[in-house]
């Protein structure tokens, strides 16, 4: 005696307790959405990657939306990952001369592009490069330089899920 029981402070203890339903809708990992904002409007495509190829489920597109409309479009959908597209606008693009030499060289050859023409406020995680497969019978190479500064903002309107930016140069490529 002396323990007090589970229940006690409930006032109906042999009454079962209601177990909270999971309000966060399914996701499914093999739905992707791409958004791409323009102007006031942001355009989303819904697609699905089965058998090896994308399928295209759905598109809208929302003229001014209210907050929350294109996350309930992605539950619809059990949309479980988002790829937004960030406006050229927002972006630093530069393509750069590169000399034909050994993978390793092209490579320290690119960071040294990419310290010179991005700018410093871009973070190592808001950056990308790339060398562009080489044409017959030329003697250099290029590379493609992408940087995102910090300072360039860009609202997600896709709720809680986790998102992946791409520069539209990116998306093209």
């Amino acid at each position: 005696r002396g323990r007090r029981s589970f229940y006690t402070a409930d006032p109906h203890p042999r009454v079962p307790r209601a177990v909270s339903k999971d309000t966060q809708p399914q996701r499914d990992p093999s739905v992707t959405a791409v958004m791409h904002a323009a102007g006031s409007a942001w355009h989303v495509l819904i697609a699905t990657n089965g058998r090896g190829k994308p399928t295209i489920i759905d598109e809208r597109t929302f003229d001014r939306p209210a907050p929350g409309r294109i996350s309930d479009f992605l539950d619809e959908h059990s949309v479980g990952r988002v790829i937004d597209i960030v406006p050229a606008s927002r972006v630093v693009c530069r393509t750069c001369t590169l000399p034909n030499v050994d993978s390793e060289q092209l490579g320290q050859a690119l960071d040294l592009q990419a310290e010179t023409f991005l700018p410093g406020n871009a973070p190592p995680h808001r950056v990308a490069k790339a060398v562009l497969p080489m044409s017959l019978g030329e003697t250099t190479r290029s590379g493609l330089l992408v940087g995102w500064p910090e300072n360039a903002e860009h609202r997600s309107l896709c709720g809680d899920r986790p998102v992946t930016y791409a520069p539209d140069i990116a998306a093209l490529a």
